[in-house]
């Protein structure tokens, strides 16, 4: 995975990203590439801005989550909600 995520990246002016994907079996893949800023390097405990067209990615899975009964819309959201990953 973390070649996939390579190969994806680079053809894209991207200086950085950060991937999390939860399998099937409930483990957690983090993988990160590239740089935040000149000489730091992305890692997997950093937070991203979400840019404007992430925004309706973003709320077309929360949609899909909701209509599958993963997730209500009426769930609180914070930084504290999301797992640690060692």
């Amino acid at each position: 995975m973390q070649l996939a995520l390579e190969s994806s990246f680079s053809p894209f002016d991207v200086m950085g990203c950060s991937a999390a994907v939860l399998l099937a079996d409930g483990e957690m893949w983090q993988g990160v590439t590239g740089i935040c800023c000149e000489g730091v390097p992305v890692s997997s405990d950093m937070l991203f801005a979400v840019g404007s067209i992430t925004k309706n990615y973003i709320v077309a899975i929360a949609l899909q989550l909701a209509e599958e009964g993963t997730l209500s819309l009426d769930d609180p959201l914070t930084v504290a909600d999301v797992p640690s990953v060692h």
